[in-house]
């Protein structure tokens, strides 16, 4: 007999996730070099939209390749960056040398850090929302 109550590891497809972490990745390190090329400098209004704009893309991404719960994939998307962003910023604080591009560690509040987790939470599950209306394969609901 089918479960009636599917558990919510189930409905998470880490395939689609990790591919959406990379997409938005490769998107961030990008938009960093050609904003830096055009001469903008980086601060932290400009580095907000950039991280927003990748976790967008890796959000729909994610969102898009899984079969059901796009805005749960993209929000997990943004989970994995921010946990990921975290470690970096905590070993070059430890004085570790990580070659990860556009990882800027610099002095923030934490009323700052809050709203840029939100953002990036806000913009995976955006991009989430988009991948799966956008997906061609019709949405299975568990």
């Amino acid at each position: 007999m089918a479960e009636r109550y599917p558990t919510l590891a189930k409905a998470i497809d880490w395939a689609a996730v990790v591919a959406g972490f990379v997409v938005s990745f490769v998107i961030a390190v990008l938009l960093g070099l050609i904003v830096s090329a055009v001469g903008i400098s980086l601060g932290s209004v400009t580095s907000t939209i950039i991280v927003f704009i990748s976790l967008l893309c890796g959000g729909w991404f994610a969102g898009y390749m899984a079969p059901a719960n796009g805005v749960l994939h993209g929000l997990l998307v943004a989970a994995l960056s921010i946990v990921v962003s975290s470690i970096v910023a905590a070993a070059a604080l430890a004085g570790a040398t990580l070659l990860v591009p556009g990882a800027a560690v610099g002095a923030v509040g934490p009323g700052a850090l809050f709203i840029v987790f939100i953002i990036q939470l806000i913009g995976g599950a955006i991009g989430g929302y988009i991948g799966e209306l956008t997906s061609a394969r019709p949405a299975v609901r568990t």
